[in-house]
C-alpha cells in the first residue's frame, strides 16, 4: 500500500465530532475516539474553560463557529448546559427505551437511565422503579419517571427478574437541586432471562452514537423553533452578564412543545 493509498485509508477512520453531527459546530474531527471529558472544545462550549487548537492558538469564542442568529447562538448556548455533565459510555449499549445496560459481577445485568435524558427532564420530582423480585418481560411497563404534572412509563429492554434497586441512588435525582454528578450511577439490576448479546433493538459503538445525534438534533429543532429572534430578548441575556441560563425546557419551550417533545423521545 502505497502512502496515499494509507492516508486515504487512515482519514475514513477519523470520526465527526459529535458537536459537529448535532450542528453546534460547522466542521470538527474526533481525534480522540470519543473520549470527550479531556476535549479542549468539548470544555469550552460547555464553558468548562478556553480551548486551544492543535497548533496552540487560544479559541477562546467557540461558541462563535455555530453562527447564524442571535436564536442560533441561544441554541447553541442551551445545547451546550443541557448536555454539560453527560456521558456516553462505549463499554455498555444503549436501548430504545432509555436505559443503558452493563454486564454486572454475577452474571447479572444492571441498568441505568441515559443522563442527558434526565437533564431533558429536569427537575423530576420522583422515580417509581420495579420492586425487587417482579419479572419483567422485553418491552413491558417496569417504572416511572414523575414531571410536575406529567407521567412517564418506562419499559424494560430485557426480561428477567429484579434483585436490586438503587432507592438512595434515584432519590438524588429528584427535585430542582439535581445537577450533574449526584446522578444515581444505575437504578436497577436484573438477573436476565436472556442473553443481552441476541437482543437486536439495543444500540452499541457507532449505532449507539448515531441514535444519540439524532435525540441531540431533535431537541435542537424544538429550541430553534422556540427561540425565535423575537423571543431571544423575552428569555434574557445569559452567560454574558454572569446570569444562569435556564435548564427547565418546559420553561424555554412552552408546556405543549415541550410535552410534544417528549412523546418523540419516548
Amino acid at each position: 500500500m502505497n502512502d496515499n493509498n494509507r492516508s486515504t485509508k487512515n482519514n475514513s477512520r477519523e470520526l465527526p465530532c459529535i458537536w459537529m453531527l448535532a450542528g453546534v459546530l460547522n466542521y470538527k474531527l474526533c481525534h480522540r475516539q470519543y473520549e470527550c471529558e479531556q476535549c479542549e472544545v468539548n470544555m469550552a462550549l460547555q464553558g468548562i474553560g478556553e480551548a486551544a487548537d492543535e497548533s496552540g492558538r487560544e479559541q477562546s469564542g467557540v461558541r462563535s463557529e455555530y453562527g447564524g442568529s442571535a436564536a442560533d447562538k441561544q441554541v447553541a448556548t442551551y445545547l451546550s448546559q443541557i448536555m454539560e455533565g453527560s456521558k456516553l459510555y462505549l463499554d455498555r449499549c444503549y436501548s430504545q427505551t432509555n436505559f443503558w445496560l452493563r454486564p454486572g459481577e454475577e452474571n447479572d445485568v444492571i441498568l441505568g437511565l441515559d443522563e442527558n435524558l434526565l437533564r431533558i427532564l429536569l427537575p423530576i420530582t420522583r422515580i417509581v422503579p420495579p420492586d425487587p423480585g417482579r419479572r419483567l418481560q422485553r418491552d413491558q411497563f417496569c417504572s416511572l419517571i414523575v414531571r410536575d404534572d406529567m407521567t412517564i412509563p418506562l419499559h424494560s429492554p430485557i426480561s428477567g427478574e429484579v434483585i436490586e434497586v438503587n432507592t438512595e441512588g434515584l432519590s438524588e435525582l429528584t427535585g430542582s437541586s439535581c445537577r450533574p454528578g449526584q446522578q444515581a450511577d444505575w437504578m436497577f439490576r436484573i438477573n436476565p432471562a436472556e442473553d443481552v448479546n441476541n437482543i437486536a433493538d439495543l444500540c452499541r459503538g457507532e449505532e449507539m452514537l448515531r441514535w444519540y445525534l439524532g435525540r441531540i438534533r431533535l431537541l435542537k429543532q424544538y429550541l430553534r423553533d422556540a427561540l425565535s429572534d423575537s423571543a431571544v430578548d423575552a428569555v434574557g441575556v445569559t452567560m454574558a452578564d454572569g446570569g444562569e441560563s435556564e435548564v427547565n425546557l418546559e420553561t424555554i419551550l412552552g408546556t405543549e412543545s415541550y410535552q410534544n417533545l417528549i412523546r418523540e423521545i419516548f
